[in-house]
């Protein structure tokens, strides 16, 4: 009697061991990929096109000390100056899409009215796929993408 309830007792606590590291691992994977674990990115505000007090398109750019493919640029659209979270969510989270990812730096933000946003840009190693793939939609407001490709 005594065998039987001690392997219960032990198979319980195995179980419970290993449901905690797999929370624990799902936990980090979660945060992981939602950008929250993202430290050595550099976060900054290269632009501010206001459509009103409570309508701003920021074009964000994310540099890094490692080495990656380079910086990485979005537009973002908000009713407040994005903090370095908003930032790194904006550009990471696979969760949340947020932001409009820009190829290039070299974009114009033009607002053609409170729901339209038009992007322009020179830039030609733009690829064709690459715009395709993209959310054409930032809450409420379209995104109107021109120029290269």
């Amino acid at each position: 009697m005594r065998t039987r309830r001690r392997t219960q007792t032990r198979r319980r606590t195995g179980l419970i061991i290993f449901g905690v590291v797999l929370a624990a691992l799902g936990s980090f994977g979660f945060l992981l990929f939602d950008g929250d674990l993202d430290f050595a990115g550099h976060y900054e505000i290269l632009q501010a096109v206001s459509y009103s007090p409570h309508r701003v398109a920021f074009e964000i750019q994310r540099t890094d000390d490692q080495a990656l493919n380079g910086p990485r640029y979005a537009v973002l659209v908000s009713d407040h100056t994005p903090t370095k979270i908003e930032m790194k969510h904006a550009i990471i989270s696979f969760w949340r899409h947020r932001s409009f990812t820009l190829a290039d730096q070299r974009v114009s933000i033009k607002w053609a009215g409170p729901y339209l946003l038009n992007l322009t840009t020179t830039a030609p190693e733009t690829n064709p796929d690459w715009l395709v793939k993209q959310i054409h939609q930032l809450g409420d407001v379209r995104v109107r993408y021109s120029g290269q490709p």
